[in-house]
C-alpha cells in the first residue's frame, strides 16, 4: 500500500511538470468546443469525490438553471477545476469543507468560486501562489506535499482561455477563496 501510494504521488509530480510544460508551448492547438460548465463542474466534483473517499458533503456546489457555456478545451478545463479542487481538499487539514459555485455575470462572463476551510493564504503570498515552484512557507503543515506547478498551471491555462484566476484569503487559519473568471461563448 505504501508503495503504491508513492507511486501514485510520483505519478502524479510527473504529470504536473509535463502539463506545466504543454501549458508553456506557444503554439500548442487547444481542442476548442462548446462546454456547458455546470456539467463540466459536476463531473470534475464527482471524480475528485470518488479520487479522495470524500462523501457528497465535502464539496457542494451550487449553480443557476440555465446552462452557463463557454468556448474552451474541455480537458485543460477539467486540469484547473481538479488542481483547484486538490489543492482546497489538501490544505483543509482535517474534514474538508469546499464550496464550488458557478455563476453568471451578465451574458459575457462565466465565475467560478472555489472556497475552503483550509489553512488561508498571508496577504503577501496572494499573488506568489500562481508562481512556477512556489509553495507557501507554512510551518504548521509541513507534511502537505507538493511541486509548487498547480496553480501556475491553472493561470497559464484560464489565461489561454481568454479569463483571469486570482485568490482571495483573510489571512492564515481562515481559509481561502479561488475566483475563475471566463469568457462565454
Amino acid at each position: 500500500d505504501i508503495m503504491l501510494a508513492d507511486n501514485q504521488r510520483l505519478l502524479g509530480t510527473v504529470e504536473q511538470v509535463l502539463q506545466a510544460s504543454r501549458t508553456r508551448e506557444k503554439q500548442r492547438l487547444m481542442n476548442l468546443a462548446e462546454i456547458d460548465m455546470g456539467e463540466l463542474l459536476t463531473d470534475t466534483i464527482k471524480t475528485v469525490r470518488g479520487q479522495q473517499h470524500l462523501s457528497e458533503a465535502a464539496i457542494r456546489f451550487s449553480a443557476p438553471g440555465d446552462g452557463i457555456k463557454v468556448l474552451g478545451d474541455k480537458t485543460e478545463l477539467q486540469t484547473v477545476i481538479t488542481n483547484l479542487l486538490d489543492n482546497a481538499i489538501k490544505y483543509s487539514g482535517g474534514e474538508p469543507k469546499v464550496s464550488v459555485r458557478l455563476r453568471s455575470s451578465g451574458t459575457k462572463t462565466a465565475e467560478v468560486y472555489i472556497k475552503d476551510n483550509g489553512i488561508g493564504i498571508a496577504r503577501g503570498d496572494l499573488k506568489r501562489v500562481f508562481k512556477r515552484f512556489y509553495r507557501v512557507p507554512n510551518v504548521t503543515d509541513t507534511a502537505v506535499k507538493g511541486t509548487g506547478l498547480g496553480l501556475a498551471i491553472v493561470r497559464s491555462i484560464i489565461e489561454k482561455h481568454g479569463g483571469k484566476v486570482k485568490a482571495e484569503s483573510k489571512g492564515e487559519g481562515k481559509g481561502a477563496t479561488f475566483f475563475v473568471q471566463l469568457p462565454r461563448s
